[in-house]
């Protein structure tokens, strides 16, 4: 109910993270990010998805509000960056650094960990991931979900940039450093690396019982 808003604008935050192993876990995070903005003001008298539903495959199909703060991006969408300035301008420019980007890693952390029994585990696999964020009004992220296999085409001038180099950097980290661990893996950064050993399979007992056939013993028959 009490969102952080820009210009009076609703907005969630796309943050990708990549897994290059399930047992023990190992987690990569990208330290670019981008904002998605609605189209409308915010309202909570008002529910219509084009007010709170800020991705971008909802927000395509409406126009911009007409009414709206022209301070705000026609694509829709800040880089990380961008985001950073506008902080500063408002006096807020340490929460990125000590609330909102320390938030977004455990989040992330906790989400994988409590999930990791139920992820494949595949030799030589990864997956990339899109985690978006919430923001409250104390700057605090909070996790709504996270996407397998994330939109990584150009929708716009914001993700036509970012998508780019982070699907370059994903070679790096899978392939380069695969050869050679000093390999530059570009704007990614290990964010979590699970010690532990091979995954444990079930070793439980398996309850049975077993015998044989009493066989009564034969008496002489009384004289």
């Amino acid at each position: 109910e009490s969102p952080l808003l820009i210009y009076n604008t609703k907005f969630d935050i796309r943050q990708w993270f990549l897994v290059t192993s399930v047992y023990p876990l190992t987690i990569w995070f990208y330290k670019e990010c981008y904002l998605r903005f609605s189209s409308q003001p915010f309202s909570l008298v008002n529910l219509h998805e084009s007010i709170h539903l800020t991705n971008n495959a909802i927000q395509r199909n409406y126009s911009n509000n007409r009414h709206r703060d022209p301070k705000l991006p026609h694509e829709n969408m800040w880089h990380s960056s961008k985001f950073q300035d506008y902080l500063n301008e408002i006096g807020e420019t340490d929460k990125w650094r000590t609330v909102i980007l320390p938030g977004m890693k455990q989040g992330i952390v906790g989400a994988v960990l409590a999930s990791q029994d139920d992820m494949i585990d595949r030799a030589n696999s990864f997956e990339l991931y899109g985690a978006d964020f919430l923001l409250g009004i104390d700057y605090i992220p909070i996790l709504l979900e996270i996407n397998m296999g994330p939109a990584m085409y150009a929708s716009t001038k914001v993700t036509g940039d970012i998508c780019k180099r982070g699907l370059e950097d994903v070679i790096k980290v899978v392939l380069d450093r695969k050869h050679n661990w000093r390999a530059d893996t570009g704007k990614f950064e290990i964010l979590y690396r699970q010690e532990m050993g091979p995954k444990q399979h079930h070793v439980g007992l398996d309850l049975m019982i077993s015998g044989s056939k009493i066989i009564p013993e034969k008496r002489n028959a009384l004289s």
